[in-house]
Protein backbone atom coordinates (compact mmCIF):
# COMPACT_ATOMS: atom_id res chain seq x y z
CA UNK A 1 0.00 0.00 0.00
CA UNK A 2 2.93 2.33 0.59
CA UNK A 3 3.66 2.48 -3.14
CA UNK A 4 0.11 3.75 -3.82
CA UNK A 5 0.64 6.65 -1.40
CA UNK A 6 4.04 7.36 -2.93
CA UNK A 7 2.69 7.43 -6.51
CA UNK A 8 -0.26 9.62 -5.43
CA UNK A 9 2.18 12.09 -3.86
CA UNK A 10 4.21 12.10 -7.09
CA UNK A 11 1.13 12.83 -9.20
CA UNK A 12 0.09 15.67 -6.88
CA UNK A 13 3.62 17.12 -7.10
CA UNK A 14 3.57 16.98 -10.91
CA UNK A 15 0.13 18.65 -11.06
CA UNK A 16 1.36 21.42 -8.73
CA UNK A 17 4.47 21.95 -10.88
CA UNK A 18 2.34 22.11 -14.04
CA UNK A 19 -0.01 24.64 -12.40
CA UNK A 20 2.93 26.74 -11.18
CA UNK A 21 4.55 26.87 -14.64
CA UNK A 22 1.22 27.82 -16.25
CA UNK A 23 0.66 30.52 -13.63
CA UNK A 24 4.06 32.09 -14.34
CA UNK A 25 3.36 31.92 -18.10
CA UNK A 26 6.83 30.61 -18.81
CA UNK A 27 7.25 28.86 -22.13
CA UNK A 28 10.18 26.47 -22.46
CA UNK A 29 10.75 24.86 -25.81
CA UNK A 30 13.89 23.29 -27.18
CA UNK A 31 13.79 22.38 -30.85
CA UNK A 32 16.47 20.99 -33.12
CA UNK A 33 16.45 22.82 -36.44
CA UNK A 34 18.57 22.35 -39.58
CA UNK A 35 20.22 25.48 -40.95
CA UNK A 36 21.57 26.12 -44.46
CA UNK A 37 25.32 26.08 -43.81
CA UNK A 38 27.49 26.79 -46.85
CA UNK A 39 29.48 23.68 -45.89
CA UNK A 40 26.43 21.62 -46.89
CA UNK A 41 27.72 21.83 -50.47
CA UNK A 42 30.70 19.69 -49.47
CA UNK A 43 29.78 16.07 -49.97
CA UNK A 44 31.28 13.26 -47.91
CA UNK A 45 30.99 9.83 -49.50
CA UNK A 46 28.30 11.18 -51.84
CA UNK A 47 26.11 12.45 -48.94
CA UNK A 48 25.67 16.15 -48.23
CA UNK A 49 26.57 16.98 -44.64
CA UNK A 50 23.81 18.64 -42.59
CA UNK A 51 24.41 21.02 -39.71
CA UNK A 52 21.91 21.42 -36.86
CA UNK A 53 21.25 23.96 -34.14
CA UNK A 54 19.07 24.00 -31.01
CA UNK A 55 16.52 26.78 -30.48
CA UNK A 56 15.14 27.58 -27.03
CA UNK A 57 12.17 29.96 -26.65
CA UNK A 58 11.28 31.44 -23.25
CA UNK A 59 8.60 33.92 -22.29
CA UNK A 60 8.02 35.33 -18.79
CA UNK A 61 5.38 37.27 -16.83
CA UNK A 62 7.07 40.59 -17.69
CA UNK A 63 6.19 40.00 -21.37
CA UNK A 64 9.82 39.40 -22.32
CA UNK A 65 10.72 36.96 -25.07
CA UNK A 66 14.14 35.31 -25.12
CA UNK A 67 15.22 33.11 -28.02
CA UNK A 68 18.57 31.35 -27.66
CA UNK A 69 20.40 29.53 -30.37
CA UNK A 70 22.89 26.81 -29.38
CA UNK A 71 24.92 24.12 -31.04
CA UNK A 72 24.15 20.49 -30.20
CA UNK A 73 26.62 20.61 -27.29
CA UNK A 74 24.67 23.49 -25.71
CA UNK A 75 27.19 26.26 -26.49
CA UNK A 76 25.57 29.63 -27.17
CA UNK A 77 25.67 30.79 -30.81
CA UNK A 78 23.19 33.67 -30.79
CA UNK A 79 20.40 35.34 -28.87
CA UNK A 80 17.30 37.41 -29.55
CA UNK A 81 15.68 39.58 -26.86
CA UNK A 82 12.32 41.32 -27.23
CA UNK A 83 9.54 42.74 -25.07
CA UNK A 84 5.92 43.30 -26.05
CA UNK A 85 3.46 45.94 -24.86
CA UNK A 86 -0.27 45.40 -24.48
CA UNK A 87 -2.98 48.01 -24.91
CA UNK A 88 -3.61 50.27 -21.92
CA UNK A 89 -0.74 48.88 -19.81
CA UNK A 90 2.20 51.25 -20.33
CA UNK A 91 1.22 54.80 -19.38
CA UNK A 92 -1.88 54.74 -21.55
CA UNK A 93 0.05 55.74 -24.66
CA UNK A 94 -1.68 54.29 -27.70
CA UNK A 95 1.44 54.47 -29.85
CA UNK A 96 3.08 51.73 -27.75
CA UNK A 97 -0.02 49.54 -27.50
CA UNK A 98 0.15 46.06 -29.02
CA UNK A 99 3.72 46.52 -30.24
CA UNK A 100 6.93 44.55 -29.89
CA UNK A 101 10.33 46.11 -29.21
CA UNK A 102 13.17 44.04 -30.65
CA UNK A 103 15.94 44.88 -28.20
CA UNK A 104 18.73 42.67 -29.51
CA UNK A 105 19.49 40.11 -32.17
CA UNK A 106 23.05 38.85 -31.90
CA UNK A 107 24.92 36.02 -33.64
CA UNK A 108 28.57 35.18 -32.91
CA UNK A 109 30.91 36.32 -35.66
CA UNK A 110 32.02 32.87 -36.83
CA UNK A 111 28.38 31.76 -37.24
CA UNK A 112 27.10 34.73 -39.26
CA UNK A 113 25.77 34.46 -42.83
CA UNK A 114 24.53 30.93 -42.16
CA UNK A 115 20.81 31.65 -41.68
CA UNK A 116 20.87 31.67 -37.86
CA UNK A 117 19.58 35.24 -37.48
CA UNK A 118 16.79 34.50 -39.96
CA UNK A 119 15.85 31.34 -38.04
CA UNK A 120 15.61 33.21 -34.72
CA UNK A 121 13.52 35.95 -36.37
CA UNK A 122 11.12 33.32 -37.72
CA UNK A 123 10.76 31.82 -34.24
CA UNK A 124 9.98 35.32 -32.93
CA UNK A 125 7.15 35.67 -35.47
CA UNK A 126 5.79 32.25 -34.43
CA UNK A 127 5.86 33.31 -30.76
CA UNK A 128 4.05 36.58 -31.59
CA UNK A 129 1.32 34.62 -33.40
CA UNK A 130 1.01 32.38 -30.34
CA UNK A 131 0.68 35.43 -28.05
CA UNK A 132 -2.03 36.88 -30.30
CA UNK A 133 -3.98 33.63 -30.03
CA UNK A 134 -3.51 33.22 -26.26
CA UNK A 135 -4.17 36.82 -25.23
CA UNK A 136 -6.75 37.86 -27.84
CA UNK A 137 -4.71 40.74 -29.24
CA UNK A 138 -3.34 41.82 -32.61
CA UNK A 139 0.15 43.29 -32.91
CA UNK A 140 0.37 46.58 -34.80
CA UNK A 141 4.11 46.84 -35.42
CA UNK A 142 7.62 45.69 -34.46
CA UNK A 143 10.37 48.24 -33.91
CA UNK A 144 13.98 48.51 -32.78
CA UNK A 145 17.01 50.78 -32.76
CA UNK A 146 20.36 50.31 -34.45
CA UNK A 147 23.46 52.43 -33.92
CA UNK A 148 27.24 52.47 -33.85
CA UNK A 149 27.15 52.95 -30.08
CA UNK A 150 24.91 49.92 -29.64
CA UNK A 151 25.53 46.23 -30.11
CA UNK A 152 25.16 46.25 -33.89
CA UNK A 153 26.40 48.19 -36.89
CA UNK A 154 23.71 49.84 -39.11
CA UNK A 155 25.62 48.97 -42.31
CA UNK A 156 25.28 45.27 -41.44
CA UNK A 157 22.04 45.21 -39.44
CA UNK A 158 19.71 47.38 -41.51
CA UNK A 159 20.05 45.33 -44.75
CA UNK A 160 19.35 42.21 -42.66
CA UNK A 161 16.20 43.70 -41.08
CA UNK A 162 15.02 44.93 -44.47
CA UNK A 163 15.39 41.43 -45.90
CA UNK A 164 13.43 39.90 -43.00
CA UNK A 165 10.32 41.81 -44.12
CA UNK A 166 10.08 39.39 -47.06
CA UNK A 167 9.11 36.58 -44.62
CA UNK A 168 5.82 38.28 -43.80
CA UNK A 169 3.75 37.75 -40.66
CA UNK A 170 2.11 34.43 -41.38
CA UNK A 171 -0.36 33.81 -44.19
CA UNK A 172 -2.76 36.60 -43.25
CA UNK A 173 -0.41 39.60 -42.91
CA UNK A 174 2.64 41.24 -44.48
CA UNK A 175 5.48 43.21 -42.91
CA UNK A 176 6.07 46.68 -44.33
CA UNK A 177 9.61 47.81 -43.49
CA UNK A 178 10.51 51.43 -42.74
CA UNK A 179 13.88 52.90 -41.78
CA UNK A 180 14.15 56.24 -39.95
CA UNK A 181 17.62 57.77 -39.96
CA UNK A 182 18.99 59.42 -36.83
CA UNK A 183 18.72 63.22 -36.71
CA UNK A 184 21.44 63.89 -34.11
CA UNK A 185 24.65 62.14 -33.09
CA UNK A 186 23.05 60.99 -29.81
CA UNK A 187 20.14 59.26 -31.54
CA UNK A 188 20.02 55.82 -33.12
CA UNK A 189 18.64 54.68 -36.45
CA UNK A 190 15.22 53.09 -36.07
CA UNK A 191 13.62 50.29 -38.06
CA UNK A 192 9.90 49.51 -37.98
CA UNK A 193 7.81 46.69 -39.40
CA UNK A 194 4.17 47.70 -39.80
CA UNK A 195 1.92 44.63 -39.79
CA UNK A 196 -0.65 44.97 -42.56
CA UNK A 197 -3.45 42.42 -42.29
CA UNK A 198 -4.92 41.05 -45.51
Amino acid sequence: MWWIKLSAAGIVSLLFLFWFMKKKKVTRQIRVTPIPYKENNIEKNGIKEKKYIRIQVKRNEKRQINIRCMDLEGNSIGELLAVYYKEGREGGEYQNSNTLHLEQLYVKKQYRRKGIGKTMFQYLIQEMKKIESEEGMAFRYIYGEVGEGGSDNPRISLPFYQKMAENGFGEDAVLCYQHTKKKTSEELDRFTYYINRK
